[in-house]
């Protein structure tokens, strides 16, 4: 048969097991579990002082002079991130393994303003687990 065949093209949203891992991710997020959210979120190659760096950036702790003693630090920006991922709101592509990894989605910053800032993050699969790349 020498006819070209269309091939299915990715769904510009998270699904089966990656799904699931995000749903989990943004409800930890949610609820406030930092530290079970990174556990899920990071490579286990990741040592205890940059996940405690990355917990801080999250929380806001030591955010810069002048911030609001109010900001929730990265987590809420974050969250978003993974909600365009999950949902496909404003993914434009994505890229690689569905099954295995790495998948690379890409998307227009879901942040206020930043609406033309391109984002992009890779989930990779550990161990049989998905998490993010870096």
């Amino acid at each position: 048969d020498s006819q070209l065949k269309l091939r299915t093209p990715y769904s510009l949203k998270a699904e089966g097991e990656l799904k699931a891992k995000l749903e989990e991710l943004i409800k930890l997020g949610e609820e406030g579990k930092l530290v079970e959210f990174i556990d899920a979120f990071v490579m286990s190659d990741v040592d205890q002082e940059d996940r405690d760096a990355f917990r801080d950036r999250l929380s806001g702790v030591g955010a810069e002079e002048g911030s609001s003693p109010d900001d929730p630090g990265q987590i809420l920006g974050l969250l978003a991130e993974l909600r365009c991922c999950l949902t496909g709101t404003n993914v434009t592509k994505v890229e690689g393994d569905l099954e295995d990894g790495p998948l690379e989605f890409t998307f227009d910053s879901p942040a206020p303003g930043l609406e033309m800032v391109e984002r992009g993050v890779v989930f990779v699969k550990e161990d049989g687990r998905w998490c993010v790349e870096g």
